[in-house]
């Protein structure tokens, strides 16, 4: 090999290695963003409250609300569907109804309700969108509060309702919502059975 077709090679090898370089630093600032975005369930109406709550079989709904803690990132909206944890407790769960955050005024999907909470998950999907601008989020921002209405097959002890794995939030690279890439999140609720005399108490 001349000395020239040399030079041509190492040049072509140095840009390669400068691109991968690139991918895998851009590839790191996405995973960083994203694992800065953590989602949770909260008893009530508010962020404030425990990933768990007491239920009576056929009893009053229970209130819980979605909430997501991020840093910097812009979100543009939430894609949430919810799940039981397992067959056992598919269908055991009812949403009656759904109040979504101040930040999201935009429903992804037309909602009819009662909406069973199954395993597989239910196709009603109870993310929505912002209306303009994307929202900076800080901790503890409310993205949904649902009203979930113990069945009177619940007879188990303990139920958990989780987000299904296809939940997401879309976040923005630019503050604009043009071209709001996916980030996934994941939050579980377990639901206690109360006997129908302590509730009494």
């Amino acid at each position: 090999m001349n000395q020239s077709k040399r030079f041509s090679v190492l040049r072509i090898n140095a840009v390669v290695a400068a691109i991968a370089i690139l991918a895998l630093a851009s590839f790191g600032a996405i995973s960083d963003a994203q694992a800065k975005i953590t989602a949770f369930f909260s008893a009530g109406a508010t962020c404030e409250g425990a990933s768990s709550a007491n239920f009576v079989a056929a009893g009053p709904a229970v209130k819980i609300s979605l909430c997501v803690t991020a840093t910097t990132e812009s979100l543009c909206g939430h894609t949430t569907k919810l799940q039981a944890a397992d067959a056992r407790g598919s269908g055991r769960f009812h949403v009656t109804s759904l109040a979504l955050g101040p930040n999201y005024s935009d429903p992804n999907s037309q909602l009819t309700f009662p909406i069973a909470i199954t395993n597989p998950p239910a196709l009603p999907d109870f993310g929505a969108t912002v209306s303009s601008a994307a929202v900076v989020t800080a901790a503890k921002q409310l993205l949904a509060t649902f009203d979930v209405s113990p069945q009177a097959g619940a007879k188990e002890a303990v139920y958990v309702i989780s987000l299904a794995p296809i939940s997401s939030v879309g976040v923005s690279t630019d503050s604009t919502c043009a071209m709001p890439t996916d980030s996934s999140i994941a939050a579980s609720f377990t639901l206690t059975q109360r006997s129908a005399k302590a509730s009494k108490k």
